[in-house]
């Protein structure tokens, strides 16, 4: 789920272009995550791992589409 959220944060703070629906469903992701992990066990390893599963995904979701951009122009 946090991919949803990673990948356009990545791709906005790399300066590329985000659409404004983009955002506003990042916002709604995200209020869905925090409405989803209400009540539940305090933040623990697996939590970390799940996080920098996210980000790593991302990262490779936003170098991939770079990649594919620069093989298909030359």
């Amino acid at each position: 789920m946090h991919q949803v959220l990673v990948v356009p944060i990545l791709a906005g703070l790399s300066g590329r272009g985000v659409k404004p629906l983009t955002w506003a469903s990042c916002i709604v992701a995200l209020v869905g995550v925090g409405l989803l992990e209400q009540g539940g066990a305090p933040p623990g390893v697996g939590d970390v791992w799940n996080l920098l599963s996210a980000l790593f995904f991302g990262l490779q979701v936003v170098e991939l589409k770079v990649l594919t951009i620069d093989s298909t122009s030359s």
